[in-house]
């Protein structure tokens, strides 16, 4: 992150962060750093996706990554795929005023897909 943010060296940054996840493939906070890096460093919003999804996968990981995973698909453009990590993040939310944001964010996307669908 400091060669990210003080430096201003994402690709350092993206490149030293790659070689911690070879070496340490199950760590979630890796691969958070790696996702705020992309969108971050360069306002990759497909690979913050990618990245905050295989956190949410990891051993620990808090729960909020999903939600970081579908905010991010949905900046890129896809609200389909945004759609299913919202609704797996439903899944997984256990506090009442998260839920609630969470189901507004899936009948909002639902809206959307819909009037696209219209069209």
């Amino acid at each position: 992150f400091v060669l990210l943010t003080d430096e201003a060296d994402p690709e350092a940054s993206l490149d030293l962060l790659a070689k911690g996840r070879r070496n340490n493939p199950d760590s979630w906070k890796i691969l958070l750093e790696s996702g705020l890096t992309s969108y971050l460093g360069y306002e990759d919003y497909a690979a913050a996706s990618t990245y905050f999804r295989m956190a949410s996968t990891r051993p620990g990981a808090p729960e909020y990554l999903g939600r970081y995973a579908a905010f991010m698909t949905e900046q890129a453009g896809s609200p389909e795929a945004a759609l299913v990590l919202w609704t797996e993040a439903l899944e997984r939310a256990t506090m009442p005023e998260v839920r609630e944001r969470i189901e507004k964010r899936i009948a909002d996307l639902r809206q959307v897909l819909a009037e696209k669908d219209r069209s």
